[in-house]
């Protein structure tokens, strides 16, 4: 969990640039690169989130005995 919230930190810090970027009229390729970090990190935390909150329910069976129909004559 404290590297999911490191890495929002970046994308934080990511998203402050690229904002003071569009402010000042500076749109380079370092911004759009940065930018498209920032979404591909924002949908990798959302897709680790959604796995962390998924409850996998696998239930056990017992075995059942099934008679073989040639043999119980």
């Amino acid at each position: 969990m404290e590297v999911v919230v490191l890495n929002l930190n970046q994308v934080i810090k990511d998203m402050k640039t690229t904002e003071s970027d569009l402010i000042n009229k500076r749109l380079e390729d370092a911004t759009i690169k940065r930018q498209q970090g920032v979404l591909t990190k924002l949908l990798d935390a959302e897709k680790a989130s959604r796995e962390q909150s998924e409850d996998e329910k696998r239930e056990s069976k017992t075995g059942k005995t099934f008679l073989h129909p040639i043999l119980n004559c």
